[in-house]
C-alpha cells in the first residue's frame, strides 16, 4: 500500500486554484529515499520533488499547488461487473505561519467495483516538512497517524 504522497498510476490533476504568491518558503526540492510505515508495514519509497518557488511542487506526473486546492481522480480497470472504480480527492494544501512546513487536507471519496462507498468522505490530514536534513511526511485519520514517511537525499 502507499501514501497520498506515494502517487500511482492513472492521476489525473485538474482545475488547480492557487492563491497569491509568498516568498521565503522551504524547498522540498530534490531526490529523496527512504521508508514510509503503512499501517505497521514498512514500505520502501524514492521521490523526486521538484519545487517551483513557494507556489508548487511537482511530483511524479502531478503538478501539486502550495496554497491552493486541486482534484485528484484515479481510476482503475474495470471489473467483471464492467463498473470502473475510483477514488475523487479534493486536496488543499497550505503554507504554516512560518512558511516551514506544507499542510495537506484530502477529502476521499470513493466508488468500488460493489457501487458507492464513498456516502461519507473520509478526511485525511497531514504535513510535510524537513527535519535534521531530511523530509518528513505525515498523514493522519481521525487524529490517528496512518502512514509516517520519512525520506533522506539520495
Amino acid at each position: 500500500m502507499k501514501s497520498s504522497f506515494i502517487l500511482s498510476l492513472g492521476l489525473l490533476a485538474a482545475g488547480p486554484a492557487w492563491s497569491a504568491p509568498v516568498s521565503g518558503c522551504t524547498d522540498f526540492s530534490g531526490d529523496w529515499q527512504g521508508t514510509c510505515q503503512v499501517g505497521g508495514v514498512s514500505v520502501t519509497d524514492e521521490e523526486t520533488v521538484t519545487q517551483e518557488g513557494c507556489q508548487a511542487l511537482r511530483l511524479k506526473n502531478l503538478t501539486v499547488p502550495l496554497g491552493g486546492t486541486f482534484a485528484l481522480i484515479e481510476t482503475f480497470p474495470a471489473g467483471t461487473d464492467g463498473k470502473a472504480p475510483y477514488v475523487n480527492n479534493a486536496i488543499t494544501t497550505a503554507w504554516d505561519a512560518s512558511l516551514q512546513s506544507l499542510v495537506l487536507t484530502e477529502t476521499v471519496n470513493n466508488r468500488d467495483r460493489g457501487g458507492l462507498t464513498g456516502d461519507v468522505p473520509t478526511i485525511i490530514t497531514g504535513d510535510m516538512k524537513k527535519a535534521d536534513g531530511k523530509l518528513v511526511v505525515d498523514l493522519r485519520e481521525g487524529g490517528q497517524t496512518v502512514i509516517s514517511c520519512t525520506y533522506s537525499a539520495k
